[in-house]
């Protein structure tokens, strides 16, 4: 049996193990420092030390005074090198943890494993769950030990909670722990019935969006104004857009429901969601209020890669995407998402190209003729859009007539049809259109002006029997499969946001301050300058 086994007792936090694991002769240090100190204590409180000293202080000055000093401060080093090695449990392997999406619903397992190099002859693992990373005291579950890799995590818990877990070893006489090891990194996991119910209980509205800002009236940057030109204090650009206004008005109608939630003894007053400083002053004087419950949305928005926004949605990583998401039922089964049934636009495809010699083009500002437009050109479109997937359509409609033969296109597929426009522009593409949605096109239209040429693809441009969404695009907004209350709750803030008119003045009011702000943008750069750089 260990005999330091009274060393376990104390429970040291994950903070102070991790420094005794990095700095082993510091602690050490420390530790023979506490030692000699506790030593001295100890003789001079029971033994009445200053008698003691004045009585032994001939002895300790002796020969054989030293050799026992020596001996004495030696065998205390040696133990406080045996302290930090207990405590270190460098001989114990760390489990690996795997990663664990959130769990929404139905319950899911956390799982580890050790390392391979470092087996066990028999594996115990002791788990801990807390609501706060640093495990505090108090504020900590632990599971008994256990011989499983894994651990059940409820839905139900409602919370989100830190998961560690460390290796034991067991007295093979007492079967009581004997040595302890290294806890493993806590993994964060939201465990939550549904994702509505996250949102209610955390009071935060999580919105995945595409990282492509700049564009058109639906998702834009707006610089803060400078009071002076010699003002140089930094300010975060902030998010503007018809999406943008879409997520607050979604999270201050979550607000409202929450105040159903609250006893009818209490007083509850709904905060609006969007920063600023009317709703800054309004939460003041709401927590002014003694016995008050001031209840506000926050919401988060999450710029990232086009090729993720769906698929974070799916994992439970956001709560919901705003993104100029095309309908496209296949893409419900493909990235585990659900859309809702209201859409807040409609739209088409357009092709943009630079301006012709002549300055006039010879297509039209509608092109419904593929032939006349695509002949043997070149078209750049964003992948897993549903711009690629109307050029695929077209190619093989063509190549089933046979008129594959007569004339084709060829198209080449960008990470960010943005960088395709980009590189349009400084004539430096190989290619002679970048194919989008509509309204994005627009979008571009706008912010450079002459310098590109939009035509856009008439209803039937893609062949009768192409998909759906060639004719028309609508914009939804996703949230993850299953969850249906959810979705209702948005599409009854988009409804009323239709009915009163409201979106449409969204619209108007974002379409002119994102104008507004290209102006400003180029007078700031001076005639002959682009303003703000294609994002």
């Amino acid at each position: 049996m260990d005999p330091f086994w009274w060393l376990h007792v104390l429970d040291l936090d994950e903070t102070t193990r991790a420094f005794i694991r990095e700095h082993k002769w510091l602690s050490v240090a420390i530790v023979l420092t506490l030692l000699v100190f506790t030593t001295i204590y100890a003789t001079t409180f029971v033994g009445k030390a200053a008698r003691q000293v004045r009585r032994l202080w001939p002895h300790a000055t002796a020969w054989y005074g030293l050799v026992v000093g020596v001996l004495a401060i030696t065998g205390m080093l040696i133990v406080s090198v045996y302290v930090v090695y207990l405590l270190r449990v460098e001989d114990l392997p760390v489990p690996i943890v795997s990663t664990v999406e959130p769990v929404f619903g139905e319950d899911e397992f956390l799982q580890w494993a050790l390392p391979p190099q470092q087996r066990l002859a028999d594996p115990v693992f002791e788990i801990q769950s807390s609501e706060d990373a640093t495990f505090p005291l108090g504020q900590r579950t632990t599971v008994e030990l256990v011989r499983d890799t894994f651990h059940p995590l409820f839905a139900y818990k409602n919370k989100t909670l830190y998961w560690r877990v460390r290796a034991v070893e067991v007295d093979p006489i007492t079967s009581q722990p004997a040595r302890y090891g290294a806890w493993s990194r806590p993994v964060r996991i939201p465990q939550y019935a549904t994702v509505i119910e996250k949102i209610f209980r955390t009071r935060q509205l999580n919105v995945a969006m595409e990282n492509q800002f700049g564009r058109s009236k639906y998702r834009w940057l707006e610089t803060p104004k400078l009071s002076s030109p010699n003002d140089s204090r930094f300010r975060a650009p902030e998010y503007r857009g018809v999406e943008v206004d879409i997520a607050y008005a979604i999270a201050d109608e979550i607000c409202r429901r929450s105040l159903e939630r609250v006893p009818k003894t209490k007083k509850a007053v709904c905060v609006p969601s969007r920063a600023g400083p009317e709703q800054d002053a309004a939460y003041e004087r709401c927590a002014e209020q003694a016995d008050t419950d001031c209840i506000k949305v926050d919401v988060h928005l999450a710029p990232i890669p086009w090729s993720e926004v769906m698929y974070s949605v799916g994992k439970g990583q956001f709560d919901m995407a705003i993104s100029n998401i095309t309908y496209k039922p296949e893409r419900e089964e493909e990235f585990g998402i659900l859309f809702g049934s209201e859409s807040y636009e409609n739209t088409g495809h357009a092709f943009v190209a630079r301006p012709a010699r002549s300055g006039k083009s010879e297509i039209g500002p509608v092109a419904s003729d593929p032939e006349a437009l695509l002949k043997g050109k070149v078209v750049a479109v964003q992948n897993k859009t549903t711009s690629a997937d109307c050029l695929h359509s077209l190619q093989e409609t063509l190549a089933a007539a046979g008129d594959g033969k007569t004339w084709s296109f060829r198209v080449v597929k960008r990470s960010r049809s943005v960088l395709a426009v980009t590189m349009l522009l400084r004539n430096k593409a190989n290619f002679d259109f970048v194919m989008t949605d509509s309204s994005i096109a627009e979008g571009w239209k706008d912010q450079r002006g002459s310098k590109l040429t939009l035509i856009h693809a008439a209803p039937d441009f893609f062949g009768k029997d192409a998909p759906e969404y060639c004719r028309h695009q609508e914009y939804r907004i996703a949230v993850k499969a299953s969850e249906y209350d959810l979705q209702q709750l948005t599409d009854t803030v988009l409804k009323r946001l239709k009915a009163s008119g409201e979106l449409a003045r969204i619209k108007t009011r974002e379409a002119e301050s994102y104008v507004r702000m290209q102006d400003r943008a180029r007078a700031a750069l001076g005639p002959g300058r682009d303003a703000q750089p294609l994002q």
